[in-house]
């Protein structure tokens, strides 16, 4: 049973027929519930698998897309995750229902109107990765601005990232990783976070040199 709390102008929550409302950073939100019988079409099961496939990709990176999509949520009522979500299931996944699959090239795991990193290197070597970057064209502020780095494992599920690796003026910096790890597939992103943590760039896909 639904109730509305403090009198007339309160705030509604709980059932009322089919419909649940709730709050939502301040808002009331309502959801229809109930059981759909009808078979799936083609395009719902193509939009459910797209969710399944960018899901599982973002499981292991969530506080990386906290921070990464945090400006571009900022004076909205949508989260971080679900603005990630939202903006890839455009342009992250290629491929037709039932084969889809990750465009790692063209995910974003970062967006916001920071200096994205210039020409940025990976490069794979004994002790681990060394990125390096330009630093020529930026501000005085934007010296202190602190890399952010993704590294990726598909086959295994997994990701490993740094969110203040470097300031930008460094223009380099080594990420130790195991020999077990440098063997794997990887899967790489870099982008630059401002020293108040209130700005950030657009991510970069890094292919690996070795």
């Amino acid at each position: 049973m639904g109730k509305l709390e403090g009198g007339l102008f309160g705030r509604l929550s709980g059932r009322i027929g089919n419909q649940v409302y709730y709050q939502l950073r301040g808002k009331t939100v309502v959801r229809k519930i109930g059981r759909n019988e009808n078979p799936a079409s083609h395009k719902q099961l193509h939009v459910r698998q797209k969710m399944k496939v960018l899901g599982d990709f973002f499981k292991p990176i969530k506080a990386y897309l906290k921070l990464g999509f945090a400006e571009a949520v900022a004076g909205t009522a949508m989260f971080p995750y679900n603005a990630a979500v939202k903006y890839n299931l455009e342009g992250g996944i290629q491929g037709e229902y039932p084969d889809l699959v990750i465009d790692y090239e063209n995910i974003l795991v970062s967006k916001g109107e920071l200096l994205a990193p210039l020409n940025p290197v990976v490069e794979k070597t004994v002790e681990g990765l060394r990125f390096s970057w330009e630093v020529d064209a930026m501000d005085y502020q934007a010296r202190y601005d602190s890399a952010m780095l993704l590294i990726c494992f598909p086959e295994q599920h997994d990701a490993i990232y740094f969110l203040n690796a470097a300031h930008r003026l460094a223009g380099t910096v080594l990420i130790p990783l195991s020999a077990e790890a440098l063997a794997r597939e990887m899967r790489i992103y870099m982008s630059f976070i401002s020293e108040g943590k209130n700005q950030v760039s657009d991510s970069v896909y890094l292919p690996l040199f070795t």
